[in-house]
């Protein structure tokens, strides 16, 4: 077949080149589609790079203490976030202070080395 000189496409540029890389390793790994698309849209959303970029750079416990919060809290509209005078940002969770209070529960009612039982 010969073809129309004028339909011949162009060398991809390097931004073309890299989100075929992208799209074809995310093939490779056998993606969700749906989930693809959510993270697209998502990435949509304004800011919200800003704050993956921010938590990905944070210190390793800095992160695992806001993802152990964010595990624990179950319900994301519950959450409230308040600032004070200092600039401390406080997350507060009603599920969150649940789950510490059973804990700090277990640990003052520790006497016979046996973990008691969570009914």
């Amino acid at each position: 077949m010969i073809r129309d000189p004028g339909a011949t496409k162009k060398r991809k540029s390097g931004e073309e080149a890299r989100e075929d890389d992208v799209i074809a390793e995310l093939r490779a790994e056998q993606c969700d589609p749906a989930r693809i698309r959510e993270l697209y849209y998502w990435s949509r959303e304004p800011g919200f790079l800003e704050i993956v970029r921010t938590f990905a750079a944070m210190p390793e416990a800095a992160r695992a203490a806001i993802e152990a919060f964010v595990s624990i809290a179950h319900d994301p509209s519950s959450i409230t976030a308040t600032w004070d005078l200092a600039g401390r940002l406080t997350l507060t969770s009603p599920q969150v202070g649940q789950a510490i209070a059973i804990v700090q529960h277990c640990a003052e009612s520790d006497e016979s080395g046996k973990p008691p039982l969570l009914n």
